[in-house]
């Protein structure tokens, strides 16, 4: 039930503002707004409001929403009110209407985001523990303690602004450096070259470069699966060794792992105070032409390590205001970055994902308190305005398309060419969202 409402409220919140955003537009352009509708189908409460007697309403289908504006090409306008028909706008207004939809989603993150470091946000130092031997990061020259201090001459704020601003780097196939300050006291600079190397882009990236945060643990994270499931671990032990040999924290762990590939270990574990002794065979996969072990587990949080390492990240209004900006820009410049690099095979399309995956996030957010709801909120915000920015018929980019191409030629889209977008927009989102279904699926139920 958690799961649910938590879902229902991001959705009612993020659609609320996307057509909020068309409808203060529209009305500021002088165009008839009809109504104002929460869901799609029959309405289940229904209000009119204003001069115009607009309808605002709620529908039973709870899954978005619309705007409906005065408009020649929907339906007979009386001669008195046809200069406010939408259609009969000039092109640069109706260009503003179907832009101020995405716009006001990307101003709800960049106000969440500006609260939250106004009042002080939870996260961690910059700081790494171990660095995987054999990968990126050692090569670089990293070591275990480095604090991240800047990168390419920005500041360093947290460990979600390093990992987030790394990930740009990565789909950019930039070249980074970073300024550290070693467990030594002293400062050094270490590069990363992603012009020189093709990663494959998904959520394991930092982990594959080898760099594993201090506040990372041993301690088993939610659902086990694999090789991990059929040895009996389980979500919250604490891994003491394996075969004998102590592992102080998550990197020496996923290092050990990676080399035991199809080779039995035995694992001491820690579970509500006893020791337990399981045995397991890592799976063997193939990654960047090498063969490593999963065992199928991620790590959970370690209370002593997560205390040692948090912080409190809180700005002043312009400096978070700042920071705000930047951080919805990246987000929406990596959500736009991946959906062109699915279409080379650079990410996975397994990284789409539907409703299905909205709502696990969202109740998992929301069970954990405000904040992490709040910043969900936020992160999907960001992802509603870029997918409606994208330039297919029937979203807000398809139409905006449509506008620059009649601000180019003079008149016009025909109504021929408007049908053809029109079938070629339904495909492309049916292959989306039975894509995303997809994946769903996978993520809920076969993996459960």
């Amino acid at each position: 039930m958690l799961t649910l409402f938590a879902f229902l409220g991001l959705i009612s919140v993020l659609v609320t503002i996307h057509e909020f955003g068309h409808y203060w537009v529209a009305r500021r352009c002088g165009v008839k707004v009809l109504r104002f509708a929460l869901g799609f189908g029959k309405p289940i409460w229904l209000r009119r409001f204003g001069q115009d007697q607009t309808e605002f309403a709620i529908c039973i289908l709870p899954l978005g929403g619309y705007v409906r504006m005065l408009d020649e090409r929907e339906a007979p306008v009386e001669p008195h009110e046809v200069h406010r028909a939408f259609n009969r706008r000039p092109v640069w207004m109706r260009m503003l209407v179907v832009l101020a939809g995405p716009f006001a989603n990307f101003l709800l993150a960049i106000l969440i985001y500006s609260g939250m470091l106004l009042v002080g946000m939870a996260d961690f130092q910059p700081r790494l523990g171990s660095v995987l031997p054999s990968t990126p990061a050692a090569q670089a020259g990293f070591q275990g303690g480095d604090r991240i201090l800047t990168m390419n001459g920005t500041d360093i704020l947290s460990w979600e602004d390093f990992r987030l601003r790394l990930f740009g780097a990565a789909l950019g196939d930039e070249r980074v450096e970073l300024e550290v300050l070693t467990t030594g006291g002293t400062h050094a600079t270490r590069v990363l070259d992603f012009s020189a190397r093709q990663e494959k882009i998904d959520v394991a990236l930092v982990d594959r470069l080898g760099l594993i945060p201090e506040f990372r643990s041993t301690v088993v994270g939610k659902e086990p699966k694999g090789a991990a499931l059929k040895a009996g671990l389980k979500e919250g032990d604490r891994i003491l060794s394996i075969n004998g040999l102590p592992v102080a924290d998550g990197g020496v762990l996923i290092d050990r792992i990676q080399h035991a590939a199809g080779q039995l270990i035995t694992l001491e574990v820690r579970r509500q105070g006893q020791v337990l002794t399981l045995q397991a065979t890592p799976d063997t996969v193939q990654e960047n032409g090498q063969r490593i072990g999963k065992l199928g587990v991620s790590l959970g949080w370690d209370a002593e390590a997560t205390r040692k390492q948090a912080m409190v990240l809180q700005l002043g209004p312009w400096q978070a205001l700042q920071h705000a900006m930047v951080r919805t820009r990246i987000t929406a410049s990596l959500s736009l970055q991946m959906l062109g690099k699915m279409l080379t095979g650079r990410v996975g399309v397994e990284n789409l994902g539907g409703p299905g995956s909205v709502a696990k996030v969202s109740g998992e957010a929301a069970a954990i308190g405000w904040v992490p709801y709040l910043l969900t909120i936020a992160f999907v915000s960001i992802g509603l305005g870029v997918l409606n920015l994208l330039p297919v018929p029937m979203l807000d980019g398809g139409h905006f398309m449509y506008y620059v191409a009649e601000l180019i030629k003079g008149s016009p889209v025909s109504v021929r060419a408007q049908e053809i977008g029109q079938y070629v927009g339904v495909a492309v989102l049916l292959m989306l969202m039975s894509i995303a279904l997809y994946n769903d699926v996978q993520r809920l139920f076969l993996h459960a």
